[in-house]
């Protein structure tokens, strides 16, 4: 059901990471690639509560 929202959700912790990296390591700012790191985990948290969401709602289908 909520699949959709999971791969949003996935790809927006995707496009935070690769960002972070290329600010880290080319760049060379620690800050900004703590922040989009920081992102990134809000996003992960976010995929986490769908997932839950999504497993409680089939579990009460059986």
């Amino acid at each position: 059901m909520l699949s959709a929202e999971l791969l949003a959700s996935s790809l927006v912790a995707d496009l935070h990471l690769i960002p972070a990296f290329i600010y880290l390591e080319i760049v060379g700012n620690l800050e900004w690639a703590i922040a989009l790191t920081i992102g990134a985990l809000i996003a992960n948290l976010f995929s986490v509560g769908l997932v839950y969401i999504e497993s409680s709602k089939t579990h009460e289908e059986y």
